[in-house]
């Protein structure tokens, strides 16, 4: 379940890039050779800290993962 939760995330990233270059290309291209990427993921495993009076230890619940009625999609999570 986490492995998925990882790939999605990076999925979710990629878009993310892919729509901000998009949004760029009206401007013109993107400057690459004055930014700095910094890779801001981190592994969640067994030693991950959380919330001290969690009555769980670190677990991702999915609570909704979906298309709604309204023909939008919808994903939430409990961590």
């Amino acid at each position: 379940m986490m492995k998925a939760y990882i790939t999605r995330m990076r999925r979710l990233a990629l878009a993310a890039l892919l729509f901000l270059a998009a949004c760029a290309t009206a401007r013109g291209p993107i400057d690459t050779a004055n930014v700095d990427i910094v890779d801001l993921t981190y592994a969640f495993d067994a030693k991950t800290l959380y919330w001290p009076n969690s009555p769980s230890a670190f677990e991702l619940k999915e609570l909704a993962h979906g298309m709604t009625p309204g023909g939008y999609f919808y994903a939430s999570n409990l961590f």
